[in-house]
Parts: structure tokens; C-alpha cells; sequence
């Protein structure tokens, strides 16, 4: 596994747990919403187009679907694919392969800019 590979692995973890902690009680989810989680937004008083996609995907773990849709609309679509990816990863590690063995560069040439498009589109919406 990549460096890249363990983070991405990490992050999910680390946002399962927060979910978790949340929904057992021992973690309030004040503490998430307060923390400053966005240098752009910190150093500008701008929202960035990933401004409350931390929130989101929390909420996406504690099933409030509409909740993580309402904080950012790219939360549901992001956290299919990167779970999509992890397990695709964990099959292809099994067998004995890389990481990412065989899974399409989701962000070279066409599907990169479309990609960057419809971020930019939503946040513009967002604004």
C-alpha cells in the first residue's frame, strides 16, 4: 500500500470512529462542528468547495443521509466511491495484487475535468 493508500484508509477510519464515538455518546458533536477544520475558510472567512464535507461524511456514517446531503451535496457521491475503492482494494490486496490494481484514474484527462467542474458548480450553487 501507497502512502496515499494508508492515509485514505486512515481518514476513513478516523471518520467511522467520530461517527461512532457520536453515536454511542461519548464524543458531542459540537466538538466536531467547532473545530477548525478548513485553513482557507480560517485564513479568508471564505467557504472553500469542501467547506462542511467533514460534517457530511460524519453524518453519512451516523446514516443521517439527508442531514450529509444538506451539508454538502458531494458527501453521499464521495463516500461511495471511496468506500467502493477501499474494498476494491482490500480484494485486490487478498489476492495478492497492488493496491489499486486495475481501478480507473478517476481523475485523468475527461473524467478529471468533469470532476473539477461539477466541485467548482457546486460550490458555486453553495456560495
Amino acid at each position: 500500500m501507497s502512502r496515499f493508500e494508508k492515509l485514505a484508509a486512515a481518514a476513513w477510519a478516523a471518520l467511522a470512529g467520530f461517527a461512532g464515538l457520536e453515536t454511542a455518546g461519548l464524543l458531542s458533536r459540537g466538538i466536531i462542528e467547532r473545530a477548525p477544520l478548513c485553513l482557507f475558510h480560517a485564513a479568508t472567512g471564505l467557504n472553500c468547495p469542501g467547506c462542511g464535507m467533514t460534517r457530511a461524511l460524519v453524518a453519512v456514517f451516523e446514516g443521517r443521509l439527508f442531514d450529509a446531503w444538506s451539508l454538502h451535496p458531494l458527501s453521499l457521491p464521495l463516500i461511495g466511491v471511496w468506500t467502493t475503492w477501499l474494498a476494491w482494494g482490500l480484494v485486490n490486496r487478498c489476492r495478492g495484487r497492488r493496491f489499486s490494481e486495475g481501478w480507473p484514474d478517476l481523475l485523468a484527462g475527461a473524467p478529471g475535468w468533469a470532476a473539477l467542474a461539477v466541485v467548482l458548480s457546486t460550490w458555486a450553487l453553495r456560495v
